[in-house]
């Protein structure tokens, strides 16, 4: 969009600059609100994709060099000629409406209709955009709580690495608007996020503005440069502290606000021969801000504790005092009612068991024949220490009738034998086995034969 600086807003005469910056306004303002789109596909980019403003934006880049050029010689027979030139890009009725633009547009009589049109048919479109974002508030509402977890959790692995993290949570005072002066069809635009289609807050702009408040000194009312270089860094340092973008809470509330400028025929005479009075006419400028109770939060990260406290002090003081974005001089972009919340490590992942030791819980769960042959099965020759720490007699219901299971267990290398042997044969009381052979049970003594042979090999 070409910009249209305040001293052509009351143009006398049809100069070709006047007459450039106007009739492109117009062509770009006809091909916006005249020929709208019926469906408007809106997505996460709505603001992008919007069908009307795209192509404003297609046609603008691709004709408005060339409108400007034929339009300046004042040269209706041409232009018509032209236009017709590029009937496969423009269609009648396009060509038609430019040409009625161009006409009204050359009489230098209509200049303060115009301009008073253009005010109002941006103010109109400002709202159609508010309206469309009104309708995406459902799934925006998906986009800020995923958004939010998405931080919250990134937050959670620095803290468990050792850094120290926190939000700063607070509320916009007023009214708050960033990238007011970034590219835009409407001229004045609002910074969305490209994947959430949020209104945000660059890191870089809640850096900048903390860094500000570091280094203004109330005393002097002067700023010292460089007085945090530990916290913010310098061209040739790194600062140890990260300020993250600053994402809405909720989905947050749009207005349309202006700037009025009362006596623009006084600030617009070069010569200084006009006063400003009540009667002039007065050019309002619409633009959309995020309303006033919208919350934020802002994530820091530190290498400790002192320095991130440092850090979110410098950054309350710079949005409440200062503010940030657009028009913070006049109080857009101040902010109240701070809050911090914590972020908690995450918790630990549940422990994952060897084939090991899921046969062993296992058998403590269920004390049988065969989840003690799959305990068995499991062992290797490197859990021999495992294996001497463990006591199987502990295990309710673990009895010495699961010896002939283990004389059974051929693959088991010969050390754990050694170690499995050594616990059974410490629970056979041999003079009670003696005399149940007596009586002719000699399962004991049997048992106990084979184990001792084992633990002497």
């Amino acid at each position: 969009m070409i910009p249209l600086p305040e001293i052509y807003l009351t143009a006398t005469g049809n100069d070709n600059a006047n007459f450039s910056l106007v009739f492109n306004k117009w062509v770009n303002f006809y091909l916006n609100t005249e020929k709208s789109t019926s469906n408007i596909k809106i997505n996460a980019h709505w603001y992008k994709q919007d069908e009307i403003l795209f192509e404003i934006e297609k046609r603008r880049e691709r004709n408005k060099h060339k409108l400007t050029h034929w339009a300046q010689a004042n040269n209706r027979d041409a232009f018509e000629s032209w236009l017709n030139n590029k009937s496969q890009e423009l269609e009648k009725t396009d060509i038609n409406s430019i040409l009625s633009v161009f006409d009204r547009i050359t009489d230098v009589q209509n200049f303060p209709s115009l301009i008073a049109e253009l005010g109002e048919k941006k103010i109109e479109e400002f709202i159609r955009l508010k309206e469309v974002f009104e309708k995406q508030r459902a799934k925006l509402a998906l986009s800020v709580t995923l958004k939010k977890k998405r931080d919250e959790f990134v937050l959670s692995m620095l803290r468990k690495k050792g850094f120290f993290v926190t939000l700063l949570v607070c509320k916009v005072s007023d009214a708050l608007v960033c990238g007011i002066g970034d590219e835009h069809p409407l001229e004045n635009s609002l910074r969305f996020d490209h994947c959430t289609g949020l209104p945000y807050i660059p890191s870089s702009s809640i850096k900048g503005v903390a860094k500000f408040a570091a280094e203004f000194d109330e005393k002097t009312d002067e700023r010292i440069k460089d007085k945090e270089t530990e916290i913010f860094g310098t061209q040739d340092q790194v600062g140890k502290v990260q300020f993250w973008d600053g994402f809405p809470v909720g989905v947050p509330a749009l207005k349309i606000d202006i700037t009025n400028n009362h006596f623009q025929d006084y600030y617009s005479d070069i010569k200084g021969q006009t006063a400003p009075s009540d009667d002039m006419n007065p050019n309002p400028v619409p633009f959309i801000v995020v309303d006033s109770d919208s919350e934020f939060y802002f994530p820091v990260v530190a290498p400790d504790q002192d320095t991130l406290q440092q850090a979110v002090k410098f950054l309350k003081e710079a949005l409440e005092e200062w503010g940030i974005g657009a028009k913070s001089s006049v109080g857009y972009g101040m902010f109240y009612g701070f809050r911090e919340e914590t972020i908690v490590p995450p918790p630990p992942k549940p422990q994952e068991f060897s084939p090991r030791d899921k046969a062993f819980e296992n058998l403590k769960k269920i004390v049988n024949p065969e989840n003690f042959v799959s305990f068995l099965l499991t062992l290797k020759e490197e859990d021999e220490d495992w294996l001497k720490a463990q006591n199987l007699f502990h295990i309710n219901n673990f009895n010495i009738g699961f010896a002939d299971k283990f004389l059974e267990a051929e693959t088991l290398p010969l050390k754990l034998k050694k170690i499995f042997a050594q616990q059974f044969i410490s629970k056979i009381d041999v003079k009670k086995a003696e005399k149940r052979a007596e009586k002719g049970d000699k399962k004991d003594l049997e048992r106990l034969e084979k184990l001792r042979k084992i633990n002497n090999d």
